[in-house]
């Protein structure tokens, strides 16, 4: 199991046609007891962030957590899920 992590809003189309929009972000493969305990904590993107800075040998969260921070700002307002898949 995964952690994965999705955006969603309920739009109105200028038809007045309401429809959901789902938008997800890329996150590193989690292995299956740290998603369990990710999922837990009390503050999901603390617990992804502090284990992405654990694992990573080569410095390639720096840029990844800045984009996943990036991404967490252009959503605002929208429902943000934290799940396993």
């Amino acid at each position: 199991m995964n952690l994965h992590l999705r955006a969603y809003v309920t739009a109105t189309l200028s038809t007045g046609e309401e429809r959901e929009i789902v938008n997800h972000f890329e996150l590193w493969q989690t292995p299956t007891n740290a998603t369990y305990v990710m999922l837990e904590a009390k503050d999901i993107k603390e617990a992804y962030t502090t284990w992405a800075r654990a694992v990573d040998v080569d410095n390639y969260s720096v840029s990844h957590l800045a984009n996943l921070e990036r991404w967490l700002e252009e959503h605002a307002g929208w429902e943000i899920e934290w799940y396993a898949l």
